[in-house]
């Protein structure tokens, strides 16, 4: 059996010209595992903790985005509390690491950023409220696979599959799928390096905006010229510009869409060199130990 208990609190006092408010936290964390055999482990996590808002987020001052857009904090901001539970599963042998778990998480009170229409000025601001809650739900699978049971070549990969929720007293309820998935191909040998990484992207809610992974499709060699002196070579973005996505909520007031390509970074060159300056002996043993205690454990 495997546990781990801690227990922890915040008190909180925020104290501004139009809001005031004292607030305890309680800041427990737990695991409890079982430990299967010497290549399976299970385990059992939760913690709570709170997030408070930024100076910027309490302040009331205005930026003009456009002639009738503004973006401005809000001095009525409460912290927020968050909760995560997770069942975790462990698998470790020859051929396989593997990591994977479902994990559910509930914020109370979340800090989020949107775009709402003052009817009395008659303008939109883009500014922050403490939704009613926001949810995460899903599982990822993070390991890595060697066929060869070596090194010698591995494939990593990590995955995310999160259904994203929120509910707020501005724009209403809000529901998003989170899918993104890493893959990590690698050849080494005591000299050689090669290694392939590509990302297949998704869409994460942030605030007021659907927010576009940015995208990997990176090659690396490295030569080990020997304990001390390395080389490296690299192509970034390979065959593709490196891009950056996001665009507005639908049903927003205020629709923002933003597409930015750099095609200067497509297939972009790197070269390295690596020299390792640390100095001393190596210095390795191997003892057998061989121990017993025989005497009653009591005071």
């Amino acid at each position: 059996m495997l546990y781990r208990i801690s227990l922890g609190g915040k008190y909180l006092t925020n104290k501004s010209y139009s809001n005031q408010y004292n607030q305890f936290v309680f800041t427990p964390l737990a695991m409890l595992g079982y430990q299967i055999d010497n290549h399976n482990t299970i385990r059992f996590l939760l913690q709570r903790d709170t997030e408070l808002p930024s100076v910027s987020d309490l302040s009331n001052n205005a930026q003009v985005i456009t002639s009738d857009i503004i973006s401005k904090g809000n001095p009525l901001l409460q912290n927020a509390t968050q909760t995560v539970a997770g069942l975790i599963y462990t698998l470790n042998n020859k051929f396989l690491n593997l990591n994977t778990g479902i994990v559910y998480s509930y914020t109370d009170k979340a800090i989020n950023q949107y775009f709402t229409h003052d009817d009395v000025n008659n303008y939109i601001a883009l500014t922050k409220e403490n939704a009613v809650y926001s949810k995460e739900f899903g599982g990822y699978v993070s390991g890595q696979i060697k066929p060869f049971g070596t090194d010698i070549f591995s494939i990593r990969t990590s995955a995310q599959f999160v259904r994203q929720q929120l509910k707020s007293n501005l724009v209403g309820s809000i529901s998003n799928w989170y899918v993104p998935i890493d893959i990590y191909a690698v050849f080494q040998t005591n000299k050689w390096m090669l290694s392939y990484e590509y990302r297949f992207t998704s869409n994460n809610l942030e605030g007021a905006y659907l927010v576009q992974d940015e995208n990997k499709s990176n090659f690396t060699a490295r030569y080990k010229y020997n304990n001390r002196l390395s080389f490296s070579a690299g192509m970034l973005c390979t065959f593709t510009p490196s891009r950056y996505y996001q665009e507005t909520l639908p049903g927003s007031f205020a629709y923002h869409q933003r597409d930015t390509m750099i095609f200067d970074n497509k297939s972009m060159i790197i070269l390295g060199v690596s020299w390792n300056f640390n100095k001393g002996k190596d210095y390795s043993t191997k003892r057998t130990l061989m121990n017993a205690d025989k005497d009653a454990a009591v005071f």
